[in-house]
């Protein structure tokens, strides 16, 4: 009896140490998490950029504001372009003769046009694509939360080196027309993007 006495003496005095030793160590591995976590949200937040951050093209780029038409847009002029006859003509390398104005070789030329009613946008379109031989892609799109309409049209014949993209928004029974002038450029999304009314 004496021996069992032991015996359970014995294992009791070992699960007391398992106990005190299991529980000491899960109390350390606690406390330095803490520690762990206190450090980290401790450290200085900061924004590191990413692929899906969009950086805003035209930051550096100009404004014109055309007061009596009601809009502004932005345009490169860091890159050389210049604004013309109130907001309605952009470009580089530019030149006017009597019928307007026109890119000289190795220019161009974007425009804003205002004056058209909204009902004429159909036959707008009709003579657009009577005018151009080509394929015609109409998208709608969305800037700055107009409702907008974007038409490429591209050569189905040689010279294949020209895409004309116009854009035209309606407001208020006008049309307003933002174009390329049949010149691709990587800069005329952001252009037209930039496009708000003032009034």
């Amino acid at each position: 009896m004496e021996n069992k006495s032991k015996l359970n003496t014995i294992l009791l005095v070992i699960i007391i140490i398992l106990l005190v030793v299991g529980l000491g160590y899960f109390f350390l591995n606690n406390s330095k998490q803490k520690e762990k976590n206190t450090l980290v949200n401790n450290l200085p937040q900061t924004s590191i950029p990413t692929t899906t951050q969009t950086l805003d093209k035209t930051a550096d780029w100009a404004t014109c504001t055309n007061t009596m038409n009601g809009y502004s847009i932005k345009y490169p002029s860091n890159k050389g372009w210049v604004s013309e006859n109130n907001c309605a003509i952009f470009g580089i390398l530019l030149d006017k003769n009597e019928s307007g104005y026109y890119a000289k070789k190795g220019g161009y030329m974007w425009e804003v046009s205002v004056g058209y009613k909204e009902a004429e946008l159909p036959q707008i379109l009709k003579t657009t694509a009577s005018e151009i031989d080509g394929k015609e892609i109409k998208e709608d799109i969305n800037i700055n939360g107009m409702s907008a309409l974007l038409v490429t049209f591209t050569p189905n014949k040689e010279p294949y080196n020209w895409a004309s993209k116009m854009v035209y928004i309606k407001r208020n029974g006008a049309l307003y027309i933002i174009s390329n002038d049949a010149q691709e450029t990587s800069d005329f999304e952001a252009f037209y993007n930039s496009f708000r009314f003032t009034k």
